[in-house]
């Protein structure tokens, strides 16, 4: 989980400065292990659906999912 609470922050159209508001960024993530040098994972952002910016006049990212398969050579 992500917080960011209230903030001052600038308008981009007026310029003046103005509140943020707070918010909350639940992730999750899993790891196997497939074996000793091998395993995959998955990771998932922003679960909540609540798509507030971090910063005003910016599109806040979409909620993602990446897979990951990692190794190890010996």
């Amino acid at each position: 989980m992500h917080y960011t609470g209230v903030r001052a922050d600038g308008d981009p159209i007026t310029f003046a400065t103005v509140q943020a508001k707070a918010r909350t960024v639940l992730g999750l993530s899993a790891t196997h292990a497939l074996s000793a040098n091998w395993s995959i994972g998955v990771k998932a952002n922003d679960l909540t659906g609540k798509h507030s910016p971090e910063v005003l006049g910016y599109t806040p990212p979409p909620p993602t999912v990446m897979f990951t398969l990692r190794g190890q050579w010996q």
